[in-house]
This record gives C-alpha cells, structure tokens and sequence, in this order.
C-alpha cells in the first residue's frame, strides 16, 4: 500500500476563508463576477422619456389560496379538484355491496350519455372533496356532523 501524502494547508487562513464565505451559499465557490448589468430600451428620436418600471423586480404571480367571496363556484373547484389526477395516493376503504354496485349504476349511467366520462374514482373523490368542503364551511351544521350526531 503506498504511503499517503500529507497535505500542507494553514488552518488559520482555511478559519479566515470560511468566515468570510458564510452566507453566501454557491457563490462562495467560484470567483466573484460583476453582476449582470440591466438591458435598457433604446429610444428612437422623439419618443421621449424611457419606462421608469423598466428596471422595476418582477415576482412570478402564484395563486394563493381564493377568499370565500371568490368568483369561483363550489361546482368548478370540485370538478377542477377531481380533474387533477396526478400525485394520487392508493388506499383501500370498504364498502358494502350494495354501495358498489350503486356506485357502479351511477357511473355507468353518467358515462352512458356520452359528454361525459368517469370512473368510480372519480365519483368517490368528488363526494370527499364535497364532504370535506362542506365540513369547512359549515362546520357544526356540516352534513357530516348532522349525520353523525346522535339527537
């Protein structure tokens, strides 16, 4: 096995180095550049002043979670919830066979028109989103709690 080589550094200047990078994350590895300079508009003669918004920071618009007064109905947030099918988790739930077979005849009743196709899926994840919207709005007068709650 061959001997290994030691290596000569001084810790004091490595201590100094990683002092002063602290913070600056990736940067801190490769040599300091002069910051991109901002493109500004070439005005022709006579066009007058430049846009003072042209060198204003812009932020990506995300959408937030929609106030309760939101323009967007219950129907069109369930069907847009119920359209998303990507990230969908498998979980088993039981069901007895008449509550099947109902789902089975309502499915096949809503595919048969033909403007329409669903699954059983489907149907199931549109009454949860339902329920649990239902639950949030209402809470105590929630369809859930009225069910549930032994009078």
């Amino acid at each position: 096995m061959a001997n290994r080589q030691h290596l000569n550094y001084n810790s004091d200047e490595l201590a100094q180095n990683l002092k002063q990078s602290m913070a600056q994350g990736v940067d801190a590895l490769f040599s300091a550049q002069s910051p991109p300079q901002p493109v500004t508009a070439k005005l022709k003669p006579g066009q007058g002043e430049p846009d003072t918004n042209l060198h204003a920071p812009m932020r990506a618009r995300t959408r937030g979670p929609q106030p309760a007064s939101s323009h967007i109905s219950i129907e069109e947030e369930l069907r847009d919830q119920v359209l998303i099918k990507k990230h969908l988790s498998s979980f088993t739930f039981r069901f007895r066979p008449e509550e099947l077979e109902a789902l089975e005849r309502i499915t096949d009743d809503v595919n048969r028109n033909g403007r329409y196709k669903t699954s059983k899926n489907d149907v199931i994840r549109l009454a949860l989103n339902w329920l649990l919207r239902d639950h949030q709005d209402n809470r105590e007068n929630s369809m859930l709690v009225k069910v549930l709650t032994r009078t």
